[in-house]
């Protein structure tokens, strides 16, 4: 697997990628690490790839193009950080399988942009966000479909769990200008729920015990990693007390 480590903007790579004028392409599994760094890149995806991107503390404003014939299974988590990405489906069928999570603790702001830009696309966007202070995380989910975008399939769930009261916010928009569309969007905000606390407690565990299994839970379940990327995210969970 191809990994990129991006640090206060700079690229290290022991692969043979294509890196030119903020542009990269990327045709097989790659991970890339973004650490205190503020970037903007162009990234083009191409073949049936699986992409993981890791941020902390870190602000992005990347865009994606996936490229013909492409299938990409994108996974993605950040601590603490702002993002905003627009993916561009260019080409007919082409799919994005897209799941994020991510742990907050400052008022953050997450943007995200599926643009159909063609006919025979298909993305299917999860969201989970895991608020842990009294701060802010707001989720902004835009599904575009153009007028000439027709056999489309387009579904965004998105999820934020409290761990205290705020005013954190998901806006989920459907932007849908042809009719051979399929579209559903679905949200929650809210604590971990009454029942699943239950069962846990039931079988012995506290309450603080039980919230650290659900964070676990909803941080990796909808992701598709390995060991190694995994162990990122549990190293994250343990700085806010949950692993």
């Amino acid at each position: 697997m191809n990994k990129i480590i991006v640090n206060n903007n700079i690229i290290n790579s022991n692969f043979d990628l294509k890196i030119n004028n903020n542009k990269i392409y990327i045709d097989k599994d790659t991970t890339i690490i973004y650490l205190n760094s503020n970037c903007s890149y162009e990234i083009y995806l191409s073949n049936n790839i699986n992409i993981f991107e890791y941020y902390k503390n870190s602000y992005s404003n990347n865009i994606y193009n996936i490229l013909e014939n492409s299938n990409i299974v994108f996974n993605r988590f950040s601590f603490n950080c702002s993002i905003k990405t627009n993916i561009n489906l260019d080409y007919p069928y082409t799919s994005l399988e897209y799941k994020y999570s991510c742990i907050n603790i400052d008022d953050n702001t997450y943007i995200i942009n599926i643009n159909h830009n063609s006919k025979n696309t298909n993305s299917k966007v999860i969201n989970h966000g895991l608020n842990v202070t009294s701060s802010k995380l707001d989720f902004l989910i835009n599904g575009i479909i153009n007028k000439e975008s027709s056999n489309v399939i387009c579904n965004q769930d998105s999820k934020i769990i409290l761990k205290k009261d705020n005013n954190s916010s998901i806006k989920p928009n459907l932007l849908v200008n042809n009719y051979d569309t399929i579209s559903n969007h679905s949200c929650y905000i809210g604590h971990f729920k009454e029942e699943e606390m239950f069962y846990l407690k039931s079988r012995g565990l506290n309450k603080k015990e039980s919230e650290r299994l659900l964070a676990k839970a909803f941080l990796l379940s909808n992701m598709d990693i390995n060991f190694l990327n995994r162990n990122m995210i549990l190293e994250d969970l343990k700085l806010i007390g949950g692993e």
